[in-house]
């Protein structure tokens, strides 16, 4: 398997390849633990000789942090605390999906609490000039009533 590897796979050596590791960020609509998973070319990293085997849970960890544009995650797990003893990788695996799930059902019991599923009601903006004075008014129609609001510029 390892002759079949060095024949057909990457031929980039370590420090291509953790340069492009250092550069790999997180994705817009990407969950952090796909991010995660995408991460794992460390280990592509340590066989090249990019990063000792003994660093590259620390490295994971740290480009994770670095990387993941979720703060609240990385905040509530206290990941970048842990960088001096870095958990392993399915260790972190774990705590970034069981964070997740627990973000996402708190979001689904806000939305259905809070009725966000329903969509807005329509909104109407009119202008008029008087007297060199702008007026804007603003017209919500809201569960039947109609709120206005005057800004003078």
């Amino acid at each position: 398997m390892l002759k079949l590897y060095s024949v057909y796979g990457s031929v980039e050596d370590g420090d291509e390849l953790l340069a492009k590791f250092m550069g790999t960020l997180q994705n817009n609509d990407e969950k952090p633990s796909d991010y995660l998973n995408r991460l794992q070319v460390a280990s592509a990293v340590v066989r090249r000789g990019g990063i000792a085997e003994g660093e590259r849970n620390r490295y994971l960890l740290k480009q994770f942090c670095r990387g993941c544009w979720n703060d609240g995650l990385i905040a509530d797990l206290q990941l970048e605390r842990r960088t001096s003893v870095p958990p392993s990788f399915a260790e972190v695996v774990l705590l970034v999906r069981t964070e997740e799930d627990k973000q996402a059902s708190k979001h689904d019991r806000m939305k259905k609490h809070l009725g966000l599923h329903k969509q807005s009601p329509p909104c109407r903006v009119k202008n008029s000039h008087n007297t060199g004075w702008m007026y804007l008014q603003y017209i919500v129609l809201f569960k039947g009533e109609k709120n206005e609001m005057t800004i003078h510029t």
